[in-house]
């Protein structure tokens, strides 16, 4: 008798999966019902031995998803591209299966054909010929192993960036002093200098911490020149190609660190400012009612939301409800005013 392996699945990939579907299109509905197919749990009493769906349980598969139609289910299968096919051709699917419950380099020839008796196939039947690979990247497994690549790349420029911004030698500093140049100083496409956008050293460590951080980790971890084998072990010609690159290029990369730098700046400033506001309004020296800001003027709320400054000479104001009659200079509950004709 054939057991299922126990599935393991780390909470990074399921991250990863979900990202993943986003760039293929699919909606939240069906992402969701993608993942609990993905998944599998609610789904075991539909598996074979070996983990897969055969082809008999589709329909069951396709009313718990509440898809309405069998082209629909088969449809999100191949779009989401996270599962295994099993078949002669695209219109021929005898079985699919993820490779949380099933491991397709562990197949073994163990595969089903689409059959009443689901027996075992013979050798030549049970190809991985058979296995039609809906992902581009080699399959689910592989596309965790590509994401996985990829973040590892990009943690190396990020931290070799790093370490070079504390380097003294003369090659590093100078790649520095480069960045932090164009980042300080930008310049528009003519070569003229932009004035209102210069930043001062401060600002401009901040804007490199977000160019580590994001823009040049994406932009290195594609490009092979970074890792090759000579520039590891020379690390001289590493700085000298980068070199050459910030010197000529690396535009968009500081334009869009710059960006977020002061997107990021500007939600600071809106925070600050709030909390500030909020403080200022706990200052209620006359009536719990009504507060004075930082010069020494009366404010209180209107029913909608909005502030009503208080003239100074007006009495203290007597309940959440009471609006100022500018005309009769005194106040008025909320009810009143609005009975008046």
């Amino acid at each position: 008798m054939v057991t299922q392996r126990r599935p393991t699945v780390r909470v990074e990939d399921l991250g990863r999966q979900l990202r993943m579907w986003r760039t293929y299109r699919l909606n939240d509905t069906h992402a969701h019902k993608m993942f609990r197919l993905w998944l599998g749990y609610e789904f075991r009493d539909l598996m074979d031995a070996y983990g897969r769906f055969p082809v008999q349980h589709f329909n069951e598969i396709r009313r718990r998803l509440g898809f309405r139609t069998l082209s629909l289910l088969l449809e999100n299968v191949r779009t989401c591209q996270s599962f295994y096919i099993v078949g002669t051709d695209e219109e021929n699917i005898s079985a699919f299966f993820s490779s949380v419950w099933h491991n397709y380099e562990e197949a073994d020839g163990n595969l089903l054909k689409g059959s009443s008796s689901l027996k075992k196939l013979s050798d030549s039947d049970a190809s991985k010929d058979n296995i039609i690979k809906r992902n581009p990247t080699g399959g689910n497994a592989d596309a965790f192993s590509l994401e996985r690549d990829k973040w590892v790349k990009r943690r190396q420029v990020s931290d070799y960036f790093k370490w070079m911004r504390s380097q003294t030698d003369a090659e590093h500093v100078s790649v520095v002093a480069c960045v932090m140049n164009r980042i300080r100083c930008p310049h528009d496409k003519k070569g003229n200098l932009l004035k209102e956008l210069m930043l001062t050293e401060t600002e401009a460590e901040e804007v490199w911490d977000i160019l580590v951080a994001c823009q040049l980790p994406n932009y290195f971890a594609s490009r092979e020149e970074f890792f090759r084998p000579d520039y590891v072990q020379h690390p001289e010609k590493r700085v000298h190609w980068m070199r050459k690159y910030f010197n000529k290029y690396a535009s968009n990369q500081i334009t869009n660190a710059c960006k977020q730098w002061r997107k990021r700046r500007v939600d600071i400033e809106a925070e600050v400012a709030r909390r500030r506001d909020e403080a200022q309004q706990q200052n209620r020296p006359r009536s719990p009612h009504e507060w004075e800001d930082a010069d020494g003027l009366r404010w209180y709320h209107l029913p909608d939301g909005k502030r009503q400054q208080i003239p100074a000479e007006a009495e203290p104001r007597p309940s959440e409800t009471s609006i100022f009659n500018y005309i009769r200079k005194q106040w008025q509950e909320t009810k009143q005013t609005e009975s008046t004709p």
